[in-house]
């Protein structure tokens, strides 16, 4: 499902290259064709950015609880690690 999610994003990144160029743009079947999907994978795409977020974020705090002694950033990183599985 990752590979599936990685695909999408990368397909939206090139659509929004596309949109960019002159060529496309002045072609309103495909420009209109081109932002139709857009629209339709942004929300994916998105989600799938924030779902990275809170992983990366999630990931650094179980790094620290492994790693690190001090009181405080375990507490920090404790809060990340537990708040972040919701």
């Amino acid at each position: 499902m990752f590979e599936k999610l990685l695909a999408l994003e990368e397909k939206f990144n090139q659509i929004e290259a596309r949109l960019s160029d002159p060529n496309v743009i002045s072609d309103q079947n495909t420009f209109k064709a081109l932002m139709k999907e857009r629209k339709m994978l942004e929300p994916i795409v998105e989600a799938f950015g924030v779902y990275k977020a809170k992983k990366t974020a999630v990931d650094e705090a179980a790094e620290i609880l492994e790693n690190e002694t001090d009181k405080e950033l375990r507490e920090l990183a404790e809060e990340e690690y537990y708040g972040g599985k919701e």
